[in-house]
């Protein structure tokens, strides 16, 4: 069976979502929607990098009404200022069985509430791209820690992207508790926002304190620039894990005894993206996190860092310039 799919946003995370498709074993025919005709052609040379590609058919689109009326997948891994509305106008206009999402979902607070809604009303299966509860670390972890309870997780180090990543570690807090309820604490920033990579964009150094409704702590600290690794830090009732995620080793601490760094293997998007779409293929189901989750995890975080944004430095910020 050909399967069709479009990817909207050809940028340097959907060039990589691009590459993953290419190691589909299924016969795929590929709408790759992008306004920029560099962009489209640069995922296209990564996409013809990975073998065994052959049965999958490119086709280049400068915007969404060029698409066909029925689509079997979305991967909408656009920026988030133009996420929802472009979301709303393919549920509107197009028959599509799945999306996936790329985060942070959107930058305004009430088109949260409003893609809820629509989501229910039509019964829209989809998932947004939070892929640590896919890594085989995660998950192996969660299995050794079942029967003990999650006292804290924290996640730290230097200039490690805190505004648009701390949506990742949140969600991957909320995949080993199994629960989406959390409250935020205290935001406490060091210094002003500051432009991101990406134009328009912000970024800050922070600190974020978290707790879950299970009484589970999560902490995350993004420092200016030093030469401090980004640790993720998960510490439970018999044992603390400590992960350094950047340079694959582990170190797993278990009463008397330490496994100093352990290696795994760094898991990148172009090795993910066709796990996800075979697994919904086989299954009509993802081990991502489902947009009402998400949702729901974005908002309570979101709310909460745009009025201290606001209320610390007397702003007046109504988009969540994040991404």
């Amino acid at each position: 069976m050909k399967y069709s799919l479009a990817l909207i946003g050809a940028g340097q995370l959907g060039s990589r979502h691009l590459q993953g498709l290419a190691l589909l074993h299924q016969e795929l025919e590929i709408y790759i929607v992008d306004p920029d005709h560099n962009s489209i052609a640069t995922a296209i040379e990564r996409f013809k990098e990975v073998s065994g590609y052959d049965n999958k058919k490119l086709i280049a689109c400068q915007n969404i009404g060029e698409l066909p009326s029925i689509l079997n997948f979305v991967i909408l891994a656009t920026n988030s200022d133009v996420r929802y509305q472009m979301f709303v106008d393919l549920i509107q206009h197009y028959s599509i069985d799945y999306f996936i999402l790329e985060k942070v979902l959107f930058q305004e607070l009430d088109q949260y509430d409003s893609a809820l809604q629509l989501v229910r009303e039509k019964n829209i299966k989809a998932w947004v791209n939070c892929p640590r509860r896919v890594w085989p670390l995660y998950k192996q972890i969660k299995a050794e820690i079942m029967a003990s309870k999650i006292c804290h997780v924290s996640a730290l180090g230097s200039n490690w992207g805190l505004g648009s990543n701390a949506i990742h570690i949140i969600d991957l807090a909320a995949f080993l508790l199994n629960g989406t309820e959390y409250t935020v604490g205290n935001i406490s920033f060091r210094a002003e926002p500051f432009p991101s990579k990406r134009k328009g964009y912000y970024d800050f150094f922070a600190s974020v304190d978290i707790k879950f409704l299970s009484g589970t702590t999560l902490e995350m600290h993004s420092f200016p620039a030093t030469d401090l690794p980004f640790i993720v830090n998960i510490y439970c009732e018999n044992s603390i894990y400590s992960i350094r995620e950047w340079e694959g080793k582990i170190v797993v601490m278990k009463k008397n005894e330490i496994d100093v760094n352990s290696e795994f293997p760094v898991v990148f998007q172009s090795n993910l993206t066709n796990e996800y779409i075979e697994e919904i293929i086989s299954s009509g189901n993802c081990s991502l996190t489902p947009i009402t989750d998400s949702i729901k995890l974005h908002q309570t975080y979101l709310i909460s860092l745009m009025q201290s944004i606001n209320d610390q430095f007397s702003l007046d910020w109504r988009l969540c310039k994040i991404t």
